[in-house]
């Protein structure tokens, strides 16, 4: 993320993080960076912190780049891949990758095949990721498939939803489906690409 745009909680404890929320209750507009963020921003980057020290390092980059409005993208090529390292753990992408490893097919298109991260699978990117859609194609030396480029794409946005397994959840997601609805937070768009083979 550019860091203009950067807030950095990190110094702060979780009593001074929580302390700092409550405070942008009764404040109207702070600058930030040399940006206008209003306090409910500033609330939600506040919590994005809580969020990575209680280990939800991808949930929080995803409130952070939504409160910025900010896509976010990762790449095999990138220093830091923090959405695909997690993703490449879970059960469901790996049996998709092994679809594709398996289809023989040399013109393999991963089409509009799509999955649903769940909380079982990993908690930081079921929070993070949700219901992703992947598309790959094969890249051929000769008669041979090398390898093949997937891309796993997804919204980042909120539904109003009240069926969560437990309260904490649904008034959390609900209060961010509130803020997106006054541009607090943002729908943004990921896009992960990663090659197998």
């Amino acid at each position: 993320m550019n860091d203009k745009y950067h807030v950095d909680f990190s110094g702060m404890s979780i009593d001074e993080l929580n302390k700092f929320i409550d405070k942008m209750k009764d404040e109207d507009q702070t600058r930030a960076s040399g940006n206008l963020l209003n306090n409910t921003q500033l609330a939600w980057l506040a919590a994005a912190q809580i969020a990575r020290d209680k280990g939800y390092e991808c949930a929080a980059l995803m409130v952070e780049f939504s409160v910025y409005n900010i896509d976010y993208s990762e790449s095999v090529t990138d220093s830091s891949t923090p959405l695909l390292d997690k993703l490449n753990t879970t059960t469901v992408f790996n049996n998709y990758k092994n679809k594709v490893l398996n289809s023989g097919l040399k013109d393999f298109s991963g089409g509009s095949w799509s999955f649903t991260i769940q909380k079982s699978d990993n908690a930081d990117l079921f929070y993070a990721l949700h219901r992703v859609s992947t598309s790959g194609t094969g890249f051929m030396i000769g008669n041979s498939i090398m390898y093949y480029l997937i891309t796993v794409h997804d919204t980042f946005d909120f539904a109003y939803d009240n069926n969560y397994d437990d309260l904490f959840t649904t008034t959390v997601n609900n209060w961010a489906w509130l803020c997106q609805q006054t541009h607090v937070l943002n729908p943004i768009e990921i896009n992960l690409s990663t090659a197998i083979g």
